[in-house]
């Protein structure tokens, strides 16, 4: 701690420096409701004829005692209290008594724990200790995981100079180790506020910054030690908060681990480690350590606290804090098997790890013309569209919308196989803000057909008459277009005019001019590039191995 006497300045009052007394070397005191009057000549008259004078003006004010009042001639504690949370793991925080007496030390005499057992000091000197003029006294507040499921108390320290209370709350958190069996389905949920304009234009605006992450396990028992352990921690912890391993985010570990280790051998390349949070070195059920990460690279973690068990081999995964419905389901056989049900609620998913890089761009937003992953044998594709009717229902009905075209409502999924692809597709969907952010989706159908050669220099693209010109008129969501060469060349078009040619040919004038000629026969098919948002703000990723996931999530168009 910095010897504050040393770093002393003058009180300042509106720019006004009051000198110190020259013969004490003594601040000035605090002097309430003063007031002076300041007079400023020589200010040159407009005129030129001469100075006149300013008039006098009166100001009141508060001289504050600055140093003095607030710091010296008391004792502090650094920090004032401790809000630690979810206590999923030892902590160790640093505790601070100073004395900030100029001409006198300070006598610590006693202290009380008025927390709970679960809460110790570490390097704390035996009572009665002396801490010396502007010295400070420094030890450490650890709190375990054993204890009551809430902290709430204080740390009282008695000094001659008067107590010093320093509450301390948390909440302990129970872990939540046990297997589950596959597959483990995880949704993101986003929430976003979707305004829509009379003819179905929209504003999306997103009232939640991370997406929830909710996770569905099955745990299946049979009758033992592990079955009897599980019932007794729910029957007890139901409604309280979890230390959840994230199952599918499983690495394992690299070299072996001996206890008070601090640093581990371990892949972390496209895994959610962070920074500040917990990961769990899980071997089975009851052998395992969960601790926080201080810092890590593509290949180590290093915790901020010793691992208190020996690993030959294990798994590493990111640990959350999460909480259960209110209702878990469960189910006996009569060979002795359980198996339970439980959808986790994550609460620490505070994590910006949105990134598009790895997908394709048109017209400056993502495209997505991956291959589509189809869940069965078909894919629905369905037309939405604001319809208002009018009916009275004795007479005929009438109904109109102020919607130019239905909007398409389909599917995209992905075929996430190995870590890095589910990694980036985690990262798509926290860019894409569930429904908020716009990207474009080719329908990967024959939508189009080219009937002359895309002339090299010319903007120009004959079809085959589909009515293009008298219902689609290049609006969104399908002004764009997609364009598939038989070499496996992409291109992408917006269309910016149309015609009719005659009864069997349109003609589309495109954004960008061809750079060769292309040949009908070149080409493999065009599809609609259609503008769309992820619908209902929600995205489900299913976990059959670690590291793979099949992901899907509803979509439909818009007009912008």
């Amino acid at each position: 701690m910095a010897d504050f006497a040393a770093l002393v300045r003058p009180n300042m009052i509106a720019g006004v420096v009051p000198d110190a007394d020259a013969t004490t070397n003594e601040l000035p005191g605090a002097v309430e409701g003063f007031t002076f009057n300041l007079s400023v000549g020589g200010d040159h008259d407009v005129t030129g004829e001469g100075n006149r004078s300013t008039p006098v003006v009166s100001t009141a004010g508060y001289v504050d005692d600055g140093l003095q009042l607030h710091w010296f001639e008391l004792v502090h504690n650094f920090p004032t209290f401790f809000e630690l949370g979810n206590i999923l793991t030892i902590i160790v925080r640093d505790l601070e008594i100073y004395n900030a007496y100029r001409n006198e030390a300070r006598t610590l005499t006693a202290f009380t724990n008025n927390a709970d057992s679960g809460v110790t000091l570490q390097n704390f000197p035996t009572p009665p200790t002396v801490i010396q003029i502007n010295n400070g006294l420094l030890f450490q507040v650890v709190i375990s995981t054993t204890g009551p499921p809430s902290l709430d108390g204080t740390l009282d320290f008695t000094l001659d100079s008067g107590p010093i209370s320093v509450p301390i709350t948390g909440q302990r958190v129970v872990m939540f180790p046990f297997e589950p069996e596959t597959p483990i389905r995880e949704m993101l949920e986003f929430k976003t506020d979707v305004l829509t304009g009379l003819n179905g234009a929209e504003q999306r605006v997103s009232v939640r910054k991370h997406p929830r992450q909710i996770i569905n396990l099955q745990i299946k028992t049979e009758h033992g030690h592990e079955r009897r352990r599980l019932a007794a921690l729910l029957s007890s912890w139901h409604p309280r908060v979890f230390g959840l391993p994230i199952w599918f985010e499983a690495r394992p570990l690299g070299a072996e681990v001996a206890a008070l280790d601090t640093t581990i051998t371990v892949d972390t390349t496209y895994g959610d480690f962070r920074v500040g949070s917990l990961a769990i070195i899980w071997q089975d059920s009851e052998v395992f350590d969960a601790l926080e990460i201080a810092s890590l690279t593509s290949t180590t973690i290093t915790f901020s606290s010793p691992v208190t068990n020996d690993y030959t081999s294990a798994l590493v995964m990111p640990l959350r804090v999460a909480n259960t419905d209110s209702r878990l389901g469960r189910v006996n056989w009569p060979v002795g098997l359980t198996q339970l049900t439980a959808r986790f609620t994550v609460v620490d998913n505070e994590s910006d790890i949105a990134d598009t890089a790895a997908f394709n761009t048109h017209n400056s937003k993502v495209m997505l013309d991956d291959p589509n992953l189809m869940g069965g044998g078909t894919n629905d594709d369905n037309l939405l569209r604001q319809i208002d009717r009018l009916d009275n229902e004795v007479g005929n009905l009438l109904q109109y919308s102020d919607w130019d075209d239905s909007m398409p409502l389909t599917q995209k999924g992905f075929l996430g196989e190995g870590a890095q692809a589910v990694w980036e597709v985690r990262q798509l969907v926290h860019a894409l803000r569930g429904s908020q952010v716009s990207f474009y989706m080719p329908t990967f159908f024959i939508d189009v057909v080219v009937s002359n050669d895309l002339s090299s220099g010319s903007d120009a693209m004959d079809i085959e008459n589909i009515g293009y010109s008298t219902y689609l008129q290049g609006r969104e969501p399908n002004k764009s277009l997609w364009i598939e060469l038989t070499d496996g060349t992409i291109l992408t078009r917006q269309v910016t005019g149309y015609t009719v040619i005659d009864s069997t040919t349109e003609r589309l004038t495109v954004d960008a001019v061809w750079s060769s000629t292309i040949t009908p026969a070149e080409i493999a098919r065009v599809s609609f590039l259609r503008l769309c948002r992820i619908a209902g703000d929600q995205v489900m990723l299913e976990h059959d191995y670690v590291g793979d996931a099949k992901i899907s999530m509803n979509v439909i168009g818009v007009i912008q």
